[in-house]
């Protein structure tokens, strides 16, 4: 009895900081990394549909490209999830579309503001500096939300997202929209979750 109880002590000390430790390794951006039934970059490139989808609704006038601006993205899940990565995705996405020009409210209005202002100063020779009351003003905005239903059953977990795209037209409010389902299960392990 005392050999078993000295040979399961020695298993668990070696055993169980060896089951405590990551290791991680580069993979290709198209191998799917999926490890949990949470939010994933995987789920991020689904997003682009969203984008792609949208933009074939053919809603800009022919011959013109319009200005939009990509507001963030919220997030209504129940999950910490970095919703600036995803507004930036859809914007990179809507930019290379070629379809549309950007404006960049959200981010660079402050820091333009602040350039403008230091320009007009005394450092600046007032030949090259920038005027005020030149900013473009967008056609439309594009806004997101990312809204999520979690089920569990036993040690078994389901998770539903759903991404929706809207592009509105800022002088009527006519708005389109585009929507991505992501749906995912999990299964807990003995411990933890």
């Amino acid at each position: 009895m005392n050999r078993l109880t000295i040979l399961v002590c020695l298993t668990l000390l070696f055993a169980v900081p060896a089951g405590c430790g990551y290791q991680g390794r580069r993979v290709p951006m198209d191998v799917e990394a999926v490890l949990s039934q949470d939010f994933n970059p995987t789920d991020l490139h689904l997003m682009k549909d969203a984008v792609t989808e949208l933009l074939a609704k053919d809603v800009f006038p022919p011959g013109r490209k319009p200005f939009v601006y990509v507001a963030r993205v919220r997030n209504l899940t129940d999950e910490h999830i970095n919703t600036e990565a995803i507004s930036e995705y859809v914007a990179v996405n809507v930019g290379d579309s070629g379809q549309v020009r950007l404006t960049e409210v959200a981010k660079g209005l402050d820091e333009a503001i602040k350039q403008l202002e230091f320009q007009q100063g005394a450092f600046v020779d007032p030949a090259s500096a920038k005027k005020a009351g030149k900013m473009i003003g967008a056609d439309y905005f594009l806004q997101g939300e990312l809204t999520n239903i979690t089920t569990k059953a036993g040690r078994k977990r389901g998770q539903f997202f759903q991404f929706t795209l809207t592009l509105v037209n800022i002088e009527t409010l006519e708005s389109w929209k585009s929507l991505v389902h992501i749906q995912k299960v999990g299964k807990r392990g003995l411990f933890g979750w």
